[in-house]
């Protein structure tokens, strides 16, 4: 289900963060196990507030995994869950496109950040981050650690709406609407603190997120 796991982050962060969502499938296409139709990538994201729920959405995926494993095994051990998380897990080659999409967004705001008044970027862009090149990095880290709590904060629906994709392999926006909505599972809830809201910096010192080059993803175990 890793697949449904991780399609599912994107789509219920869509939901959470007033994003348009089109639909979810697992159906397995030429660059991993599924994908995520949305119009999270609105236009001038890149210099407006809307940044941050583009940046959200993409870490989900990732994020999702994290907690799903952590719901579903408790005793699995926290690093190892979260590198195979973005290292690939069950999903192909996607978490390797998130990774560098997630960059991606944020060297675009970062670039922004140098040519642009701070404030076309909203209040959630701290000064700080236009003043160095590690801003990239922090930029990538703030969007995971608020996908971190938003996904860890509705972790019944996370899983709930992972199992109805699961078995119906594509399901619409209004049906993930519908199921997300469904009261009974909002309750579960995972400590942040479990999956790591510090974890781009932390555990990801080796991917490379200065503005200009290749952005790598670490192995399992890498430090």
């Amino acid at each position: 289900m890793t697949a449904a796991h991780h399609e599912t982050g994107h789509a219920v962060a869509c939901l959470l963060t007033g994003s348009e969502l089109h639909y979810v499938t697992v159906v397995p296409d030429k660059i991993g196990g599924g994908h995520t139709q949305s119009a999270a990538e609105v236009n001038g994201w890149a210099e407006s507030p809307a940044w941050v729920n583009f940046g959200v959405i993409s870490a989900a995926g990732m994020v999702a995994e994290a907690v799903c494993d952590t719901l579903t095994y408790p005793d699995i051990d926290g690093d190892w869950v979260r590198l195979t998380a973005v290292q690939g897990g069950g999903t192909g080659s996607r978490p390797v496109y998130d990774t560098a999409t997630l960059r991606w967004i944020a060297r675009a705001v970062w670039e922004t950040a140098q040519d642009q008044p701070l404030a076309v970027l909203g209040p959630e862009f701290q000064p700080e981050w236009a003043e160095t090149p590690d801003g990239v990095r922090d930029i990538a880290a703030y969007c995971w650690a608020k996908a971190v709590r938003l996904l860890c904060a509705n972790a019944g629906t996370l899983m709930h709406v992972a199992r109805k994709l699961d078995r119906a392999k594509t399901l619409t926006g209004d049906q993930i609407a519908k199921a997300a909505g469904s009261r009974r599972h909002r309750r579960h809830q995972v400590p942040p603190d479990l999956v790591g809201t510090d974890f781009w910096l932390a555990d990801y010192s080796r991917l490379v997120w200065r503005p200009y080059g290749k952005c790598r993803t670490p192995k399992v175990g890498a430090r």
